[in-house]
């Protein structure tokens, strides 16, 4: 009986130390695994936080790209200014046409030619006259010969004379917006007065008389 109380004591003493010795173990490695774990976790969540930041920023970039408006075409006299260097310059006092296109590499004889059909019922420009705007169109980069020249013949009509291939002279006219507007008042004294007095123009007066209304 006492040797196997012995026997007892002696397996119950080294079970005990093999198990503090296994938990020593595991604590110990514990301090280095637990680390590596977190390091591991960390890693993976700034990958996947790196990979959202670039699909958002690439998003972003092509909402951009798809936001921009593409530049709307400026026209002048129906051309597209884009495509021309454009020279704008005012009829001078006893000018003729000559004066007016030669400087801008049309010869006389394509001059003459121009003038001829300017005189077209349909155009109806005998001579051009000082103070109206004339417009030169030269090619983009090539300013040896204009291919265009707008006279404004007024506000609302202007001569284009096309030097492209065979010379082309014709009229054209500008967008006209019409606006109508009502006015009213009383005649005191002359309807002149009543019409200045009520801000209204002094040529609807005129344009009164005129058509007899």
């Amino acid at each position: 009986n006492f040797t196997h109380l012995i026997s007892i004591y002696t397996n119950s003493f080294f079970n005990n130390r093999l198990c503090s010795l296994s938990l020593y173990a595991n604590k110990h490695e514990m301090k280095y695994i637990l680390p590596i774990f977190i390091l591991l976790a960390t890693s993976g969540f700034i990958s996947c936080e790196n990979a959202t930041n670039s699909a958002t920023d690439s998003s972003t970039t092509e909402i951009k790209k798809d936001s921009v408006a593409p530049k709307e075409p400026v026209y002048k006299y129906g051309f597209n200014v884009d495509s021309f260097d454009i020279i704008v310059d005012t009829v001078k006092t006893d000018w003729t046409l000559s004066h007016m296109l030669l400087p801008y590499g049309i010869n006389q004889v394509e001059i003459n030619d121009a003038y001829n059909k300017s005189k077209d019922s349909l155009v109806g420009l005998k001579h051009i006259s000082k103070g109206k705007p004339f417009t030169i169109f030269y090619p983009k980069g090539d300013t040896v010969k204009a291919q265009y020249c707008v006279y404004q013949k007024n506000k609302i009509e202007y001569i284009v004379y096309d030097f492209t291939d065979t010379i082309n002279v014709y009229k054209q006219e500008k967008d006209v917006t019409i606006q109508r507007k009502m006015g009213s008042g009383i005649i005191t004294s002359s309807l002149w007065n009543a019409f200045i007095d009520n801000g209204l123009s002094a040529n609807l007066v005129m344009l009164k008389f005129i058509s007899g209304v």
